[in-house]
């Protein structure tokens, strides 16, 4: 699994399985698990941009499961919204 990022973090793991402690990249794996930076604290950090390109070959499906996902209130979707 790799993680390339310009902002925080470069990494290269070995194991199948991964916590990722950056705040954006591309990830290319069979699987693995993407963390939020800031896992000790409740609050992310303002104007935070955390964008996260997750790259597959041609045939494999991507499976996305959220454990836990906190929205700030706004209409429209204006401050907080996964894309």
């Amino acid at each position: 699994m790799y993680v390339k990022s310009n902002i925080w973090v470069q990494k290269k793991c070995l194991t199948p399985v991964c916590f990722f402690l950056g705040c954006g990249g591309t990830l290319a794996a069979l699987e693995g698990i993407l963390q939020y930076p800031h896992s000790s604290s409740l609050q992310y950090r303002h104007n935070e941009q955390c964008v996260w390109t997750i790259e597959t070959t041609e045939g494999h499906i991507l499976n996305i499961t959220f454990t836990s996902f906190h929205l700030e209130a706004s209409s429209n979707c204006y401050s907080d919204y996964l894309l």
